[in-house]
């Protein structure tokens, strides 16, 4: 496994710089050179990147490359049988990673890279439509093996350097804080038991090329907690966990992180929500926030209503009051106080929210 770690700049994404070198080529016995196209060695070199996240579980984790994917297709005359069809593709992973070179063919390219790929075969995949309608999904992302993705249209010359940036397709959620505020109420004294925090309509499938989903998205704990779907993660805990003690007003800090794919609308019907469930005083109550959605963080500086792949959301929560009976249905706005921050992958203010 190598770490790659360097600045990133609002997006924190990782940076790779592709070089080229032409390998000399023999008229009399070149196939390519007909058609202008001549044997070319592409060299791959990822710079360092760092984090800005304090929400981070690990740095290390968060920029791992484990294998890289590498799909050149060919792009020039539009009209040309060939265009966009498959040049080269060359995997790397393990000790090939030390060493990022494969070869390739000079013009007009299209560079495609996934990182952390969790596709078993890409058999078939010799088109730039066919790669379009590659997919991933959320159950199979895990930590320190996140799904990237970056392309860039270069043409390769003899000597030729190519940037291209890839990017995290997932996004994490983070609870930093619940805290209870009972004083002066009938409350007072009570604690909050039987507590988890888990996500609600969290997206679970993309195209890896934009980060979109099919015409029939794939949603996972659809309108509540469902077993099936958070069971169903290769990585335990990443649409719920449990919190295994009373929270009262002394507060509880232990951060929980959770994952999901983009969505970004600002239907709070259709937003991913965030939700703390809690028993109190015998009734059980569910305490959910549409993330980055009006009246529950949603700042016009954030850029973005809801969730936007490759960002870190992170809240802290004080419940005053009993909740919602419904784990998809919010509170009013207004009568939720809450502070959230995006931070780290793409930047976004803390926001805290009391119910």
């Amino acid at each position: 496994m190598r770490h790659f770690t360097s600045f990133m700049a609002a997006g924190a994404l990782i940076t790779g710089i592709l070089s080229t070198g032409l390998t000399s080529c023999q008229p009399e016995n070149c196939t390519l050179c007909g058609n202008g196209e001549q044997p070319s060695s592409l060299t791959l070199s990822l710079e360092p990147v760092v984090t800005r996240s304090t929400s981070a579980q690990s740095v290390d984790q968060d920029n791992s490359i484990n294998t890289l994917d590498v799909f050149i297709f060919r792009c020039g005359d539009p009209d040309s049988p060939d265009y966009h069809r498959l040049d080269t593709y060359k995997r790397f992973e393990g000790d090939a990673l030390n060493d990022l070179t494969l070869s390739t063919t000079t013009g007009a390219k299209l560079i495609c890279v996934i990182a952390n790929s969790n596709i078993s075969t890409y058999a078939g995949i010799t088109s730039l439509d066919a790669f379009r309608s590659l997919t991933t999904l959320l159950k199979d992302e895990t930590l320190g093996d996140f799904t990237m993705y970056g392309e860039t249209e270069e043409t390769l010359g003899v000597t030729s350097s190519v940037a291209i940036t890839v990017s995290r397709l997932i996004s994490r959620i983070c609870v930093t804080s619940v805290k209870t505020g009972f004083a002066g109420s009938p409350y007072a004294g009570m604690s909050l038991t039987d507590c988890r925090l888990f996500l609600v309509n969290a997206h679970g499938e993309k195209h890896i090329h934009d980060g979109s989903s099919s015409a029939v998205p794939l949603i996972l704990n659809s309108g509540g907690l469902v077993g099936e779907d958070v069971n169903s993660t290769a990585e335990a805990g990443l649409l719920m966990d449990n919190i295994t003690e009373a929270i009262g007003e002394t507060g509880y800090t232990v951060p929980h992180y959770f994952y999901t794919f983009s969505n970004e609308t600002g239907e709070t019907a259709s937003a991913t929500k965030l939700v703390l469930q809690a028993d109190l005083d015998g009734v059980t109550y569910y305490y959910p926030i549409p993330v980055n959605q009006e009246g529950y963080g949603y700042l016009s500086d954030n850029g973005h209503y809801g969730i936007r792949s490759n960002s870190v959301y992170s809240y802290g929560i004080t419940v005053t009051r009993p909740g919602s009976l419904d784990p998809d249905t919010p509170l009013v706005p207004g009568t939720l106080e809450l502070s959230i921050t995006v931070e780290g992958w793409d930047v976004i203010p803390h926001f805290d929210k009391v119910f």
